[in-house]
């Protein structure tokens, strides 16, 4: 994808990533590629002497993306939306007491996990809590690319992906062979 990077076409591919993937993005010209958790024992645990050379370069193309400041590592949607501080922030900024008083304690109690998502549902919060995740999102991915020097376009935001045929449905996942023709160009 050439620069500057839509943010909504990459916060589309992050959607999408599943758990376990991390989405980067290549500072200088706007590739994604997602490398997966298997991607990188791969690293680890596989003789190379005995793999044909289209597998050695899909590996030395995982090694180079975890090892090159030219690729950045995007947020993630998951961490995102288990983080405690994205939570304890919708709280402060949706909720008032003396429900954001239950809402916090539930929050930071050892076992409050599936009470505090009961009490969410209980007081309609499950759709602004959904929303304000989608907003906090954007601006980390945003805040990323920025501190990154990475540019992008911030279009509106918006849309099912079901729907949306503009969204992909999968990660934009390079083949063995595109990553040994981008690492290894030849004449």
């Amino acid at each position: 994808m050439p620069l500057p990077i839509s943010l909504p076409q990459l916060l589309s591919e992050l959607s999408v990533t599943a758990s376990g993937e991390s989405l980067y993005v290549h500072k200088l010209d706007g590739d994604f590629c997602v490398v997966s958790e298997e991607d990188v024992s791969l690293l680890c645990d596989v003789d190379e002497t005995i793999l044909p050379p289209e597998q050695v370069a899909f590996i030395d193309g995982i090694r180079h993306i975890l090892i090159s400041d030219d690729w950045v590592d995007m947020p993630s949607k998951q961490a995102l939306g288990e983080d405690a501080a994205t939570l304890e922030a919708f709280a402060r900024a949706k909720v008032k007491p003396p429900l954001l008083q239950q809402l916090l304690k539930l929050l930071y109690s050892s076992n409050g996990s599936q009470q505090l998502l009961d009490l969410m549902a209980d007081e309609s919060l499950e759709e602004p809590w959904y929303e304000y995740q989608k907003e906090a999102f954007r601006r980390a991915v945003g805040d990323r690319l920025q501190a990154h020097n990475i540019p992008f376009i911030e279009e509106a935001w918006g849309g099912d992906r079901e729907t949306d045929p503009a969204k992909p449905t999968q990660p934009n996942r390079p083949s063995q062979t595109d990553l040994a023709r981008r690492l290894n160009p030849g004449p």
